[in-house]
């Protein structure tokens, strides 16, 4: 009787390390499929914009700003803006809002994608866009700009060594998540040519 004890005292104690086990393993899957899901409505997202980019230059106080406007760099410690452009309003927003036309922002915040996005160009002096993170534990963040030409910049500007053309051919983004290493994808930008 001891010795039957013993013995299922030992199979109790394997089955549970072994569940336990199985439920850390399924807590980590789990999170691995939250950051890939994560990521996929972060690149997809910014594909959208980048696609509805129209070259209209907003007003501001002091004149006109460029239609888009891009830079090279950002690392998890930084607070600047990334890109921001004019786009299209999705057709199903487009009834809904007072524009046919959006801002949008995308900028790195210590160590976060973020989005921004006003419902006109024009967007007020001092007013903030709805934003949302969009990726988390982003450790550095890269973009460079191809011009009509073929050359690549590492900063957009309409009328700054691109032809004074307003929006770039492509974009390629370049950027690390803690624990998951480099990413590295490349853009159509505005509508096809």
């Amino acid at each position: 009787m001891l010795v039957a004890v013993a013995v299922f005292t030992l199979i109790a104690g394997a089955g549970y390390t072994a569940l336990d086990q199985g439920l850390d393993i399924s807590a980590r899957l789990e999170q691995e499929r939250r950051f890939w899901r994560q990521l996929e409505s972060a690149v997809g997202l910014l594909e959208r914009d980048l696609a509805r980019a129209v070259d209209i230059r907003p007003r501001t106080p002091a004149g006109h700003a460029p239609g888009f406007l891009g830079y090279f760099n950002g690392d998890q410690n930084s607070r600047h803006e990334v890109l921001r452009f004019s786009t299209r309003a999705p057709a199903r927003e487009r009834a809904a809002v007072a524009s046919p036309f959006e801002r949008v922002v995308w900028r790195i915040d210590e160590g976060q994608l973020r989005r921004a996005i006003w419902p006109r160009v024009d967007a007020p002096y001092g007013a903030h866009g709805d934003e949302h993170i969009i990726l988390s534990d982003v450790e550095r963040f890269r973009a460079r700009y191809l011009a009509p030409g073929g050359r690549w910049l590492r900063r957009w500007e309409a009328g700054e060594d691109n032809n004074g053309d307003g929006l770039p051919v492509g974009l390629e983004i370049s950027f690390r998540v803690a624990g998951y290493g480099e990413f590295t994808r490349i853009f159509h930008v505005g509508p096809a040519r």
